[in-house]
This record gives structure tokens, sequence and C-alpha cells, in this order.
């Protein structure tokens, strides 16, 4: 096998894992409203995400889009800050967020009220998202959806888990 056909085999693979993905996120009558990346490091899991999270097609189907990235030190207080400036679509609003009590029922109700899409890139930790997960509402509750990236099974299967084999150096 040439390495041309071997990266073409590549590029069709990432590209059926985008296509399988992009379903998962806009199909609202999947009953899962967190698909989780699953990879190791370097496996290509935010590269994907971020097509995901860009693709035109994908950006037609929500109102509101957030994109976190949780890392080893996740900081609750801030992760919900980042959600909830970039969730709202009044600049105004976007300027004075703090959150507290008050704002984390605002966070949800924006969720529960919008089609969203957040992204939760590199959570590490099921302790991470089991502080986060309560901001967000229940399928039955709302269209919006939670796309994960992570390494750790654990955290992954809070919701539809899309394992990634790693990409070749093109395609990272």
């Amino acid at each position: 096998m040439t390495y041309a056909h071997q990266v073409e085999e590549t590029f069709v693979g990432m590209n059926d894992d985008i296509e399988k993905l992009k379903y998962l996120v806009v199909n609202e009558h999947t009953h899962h409203q967190v698909v989780s990346i699953w990879g190791m490091g370097g496996s290509g899991k935010t590269t994907v995400a971020r097509k995901i999270y860009n693709h035109a097609g994908i950006r037609r189907q929500f109102e509101a889009f957030a994109w976190v990235c949780i890392t080893q030190q996740g900081q609750v207080r801030k992760v919900l800050e980042e959600i909830l400036q970039q969730l709202y679509l009044d600049p105004e609003k976007k300027k004075n967020v703090n959150v507290a009590d008050r704002e984390l029922m605002e966070l949800y109700k924006e969720q529960k009220e919008k089609k969203c899409l957040v992204v939760l890139d590199d959570i590490w930790s099921a302790i991470d998202w089991n502080c986060l997960q309560p901001v967000f509402p229940l399928i039955k509750e709302s269209r919006s959806k939670i796309l994960l990236t992570t390494r750790n099974l654990e955290v992954a299967q809070v919701g539809r888990v899309h394992e990634l084999s790693f990409l070749n150096s093109n395609e990272a």
C-alpha cells in the first residue's frame, strides 16, 4: 500500500467520524444530549470537535454556541462564566457575567429556551463533569446538545461515546 493510499484511507476515516458525530449532534431523536469524543492524547479529539463546531450545517441548526477548554485545572466558576458569556446573544448581558446562583439559573434557562451547542473540550476527570453537569438541562427539557472531548472513558460514558483513533500528521 502506498503512502498516498494510506493518507487517503485515514482521511476517509476522519470524515466518517465527523459525519457520524454531526448526525448525533443535530438529530433530536437520538436520546443523547451529551456526545463524547473519546481517545488518547493526540488522537485528534479537539480537531474533530472544532470541525463539527465550525461546520456551516451545524451552525444553521443551533441558535447559540459556546466552546470552553476545561484542562487539568478545571475552574468551575470560570468555565461557567465563559459558557454563559458565549451563549448570551445580548451584548449588554455578555459584559456583566459573574456567576452566582442567579446566573447559574440563567445558564440553565438559556440552554432550555434556545437550542445551544456547548463544547466542553478536554475534560480530564469525572469530578469536573459532576461539578458542571447541574447547569445543563435534561434532554426532555431541552434541544441543546453538549459535545465533550476527553481521554477518560469514565467521563466519556456520561453521554454517547464515539472513540477516535489516531490522526496522521496531515489531518492533525
